[in-house]
C-alpha cells in the first residue's frame, strides 16, 4: 500500500496490527491474512517497490493502482480491497 509517512512507521503499523489482532474493532486485511492458518507475523516481509518524490497525493495514489492492477491483488485475487482507479 501507499503511504506519504516514513515506511517505518507505516511497516510498524502493520505489525502491531498482526500482533493485537483479536483485540482490533476492525481488522486490517494485513491483519486477518496472517493471523490464518499457516501464517504468522515472522512471513511478514517488506520490499518496497517505489520511491514517489511528487508531493500530490493523486500521484501515489495513482502508482499505487497501477502496481495493484499490474501485479492483480485487489481482492478476490490478492489483499487489497479497494481499487484506487475508482
Amino acid at each position: 500500500g501507499e503511504t506519504k509517512r516514513q515506511l517505518h512507521e507505516r511497516f510498524g503499523e502493520h505489525r502491531r496490527s498482526i500482533q493485537n489482532h483479536h483485540q482490533l474493532i476492525k481488522p486490517t486485511p494485513v491483519s486477518t491474512h496472517f493471523n490464518q492458518p499457516g501464517h504468522s507475523i515472522d512471513h511478514l516481509l517488506l520490499t518496497p517497490l517505489e520511491l514517489i518524490h511528487s508531493k500530490r497525493d493523486s500521484v501515489r495514489k495513482a502508482r499505487e493502482a497501477h502496481l495493484i492492477n499490474k501485479a492483480m491483488t485487489l481482492e478476490p485475487l490478492g489483499i487489497n480491497r479497494r481499487d484506487e482507479q475508482n
